[in-house]
């Protein structure tokens, strides 16, 4: 009898036991036994047969081997990342709460967050680098939220448009904060959209009433409707000088805000500006153009040779990866007041179309990586004259090889930020080695003596100054005589 016993409690132990290994999987066939505290999920497989969770340190999903994670179930974690994946559309209703970091970066196949799990956040969320991303609207079930939202690098998102509805590109972050789950401060924005807010409480206000019109191709043309607009932004190669010519015939008459064009193929600004008349495309914003495609009339480039550039610029003006060329009196030479920054980056640069009477600027000024252009003569030691005598923000000049001295620096007054002069170092060519700014005790009056002397002069002031010789040696100043 007690042998009997004893085999029917061993029975009933052992059948409570197996009950337990059922109950205790999830319908995916994972198993809460044996909770993961930190894992790195790389393939799709991998995701598919990650065990339900009730808490986790760390999560990272990345692999382009990864297109869906809708069937992970993970109530709450410290850091989740999702990285690098295939994944067209995060949809699912886990991740109730994210308690450190939430980044979600670099998937070049993300269009839309459509639908979050997340209730509770007190991470920093991090959207950044998703190149075909356009909704967020995922984010709009947060109920309490006390990190930062930082959204960076995702071109297709947040073109701003008032009337759009809640869920619509930076409208979610508004609808948070109206609905205090996030206050403007917690927001930052940057290269997103170029129709997009970088203040978040221009979000919805951008537009004053105007449409932004965004052109790839002379179909687009057809959208343009009224005479004024906020926004025109031209981007590809199909943006030629036939779309140009399109443009001006829709009777599109002003450009509230900005001119921004990147990759275009166009040939001159002339063709659409308005002229001394006022006949042609105003800009009351600013310019920026990148990454154009090359074009050479006469042996030079010709995209700025038009003096219809506005002389009062209302905004910033951005050359980025630009054959500039021209000559005295055309182009930017027309220029002589940018109420935003001057930036010209990684371009071939004339000193003949370098702001010659361009006196004042509110912004920042940057010259960065720029080589000679078609009328430096046998490309030997150059300089870039300019006509500045305000400079409100900062003055950087950078990476310049074939820079040697301060020449036709000398109508400056003020520089009210700080100075960099950086990285100008010398370069190789047929005539043996060029770049180089001379010391301070060469004292040519245009090398690192020129800055002691605007120190001096009360130009800029000595502790915001940082210099750095050929060898990459800081410069030292002295404050005073």
């Amino acid at each position: 009898m007690k042998i009997n016993h004893l085999f029917n409690l061993l029975t009933v132990a052992t059948g409570m036991l197996a009950l337990a290994a059922v109950t205790s999987c999830d319908n995916n066939g994972g198993s809460e036994a044996k909770p993961v505290d930190t894992a790195v999920l790389t393939t799709q497989a991998e995701v598919d047969a990650f065990a339900k969770q009730a808490r986790m340190t760390s999560l990272t999903i990345k692999g382009e081997d990864i297109t869906d994670i809708s069937n992970l179930d993970v109530t709450s974690v410290d850091e989740l990342v999702i990285k690098g994946t295939s994944i067209e559309e995060i949809n699912t209703t886990t991740f109730a709460s994210v308690n450190t970091k939430f980044e979600i970066s670099d998937n070049s196949k993300l269009t839309a967050i459509s639908g979050l799990g997340l209730k509770f956040c007190t991470a920093d969320i991090i959207i950044s680098g998703n190149a075909v991303l356009e909704n967020i609207k995922g984010f709009m079930g947060i109920k309490t939220m006390s990190g930062n939202f930082n959204i960076s690098g995702n071109p297709m998102l947040g073109e701003d448009d008032g009337d759009a509805p809640e869920d619509y590109g930076f409208n979610v972050l508004k609808y948070l904060v109206d609905n205090q789950v996030l206050s403007f401060s917690q927001i930052t924005l940057s290269n997103n959209h170029p129709g997009a807010a970088t203040d978040p409480t221009m979000i919805g206000l951008m537009q004053g009433g105007y449409p932004t019109y965004t052109i790839r191709s002379i179909g687009d043309v057809a959208e343009i409707s009224k005479t004024e607009c906020q926004d025109l932004i031209l981007l590809g190669a199909d943006v030629d000088d036939d779309v140009w010519g399109a443009i001006n015939l829709t009777g599109l008459k002003v450009v509230h805000g900005n001119l921004y064009a990147e990759g275009c193929s166009f040939t001159m600004l002339g063709n659409v500006l308005a002229n001394k008349s006022g006949e042609g495309l105003i800009v009351e914003g600013g310019f920026t153009f990148k990454n154009f495609v090359a074009f050479q009339q006469n042996d030079i480039n010709a995209f700025l040779n038009t003096d219809n550039f506005p002389t009062h610029v209302g905004g910033d003006v951005i050359l980025e990866k630009m054959m500039l060329h021209g000559w005295p009196g055309a182009g930017l030479n027309s220029v002589t007041e940018v109420d935003g920054d001057i930036v010209v980056k990684e371009c071939t640069y004339d000193p003949n179309i370098a702001w010659g009477v361009c006196t004042k600027v509110h912004g920042s000024v940057t010259f960065d990586n720029l080589l000679p252009g078609h009328n430096s003569g046998n490309m030997g030691p150059w300089n870039i004259e300019v006509g500045f005598e305000e400079i409100d923000g900062d003055l950087s000049i950078t990476n310049n090889g074939w820079f040697v001295n301060f020449q036709g620096w000398n109508k400056v007054k003020k520089i009210g930020g700080n100075l960099l002069v950086k990285g100008n170092t010398k370069t190789a060519y047929e005539g043996g080695f060029v770049g180089g700014i001379d010391p301070i005790e060469a004292a040519t009056g245009l090398g690192f003596d020129f800055i002691q002397n605007w120190i001096w002069n009360g130009v800029v002031a000595y502790d915001k100054v940082e210099c750095y010789d050929v060898l990459d040696n800081k410069v030292e100043f002295t404050a005073s005589k």
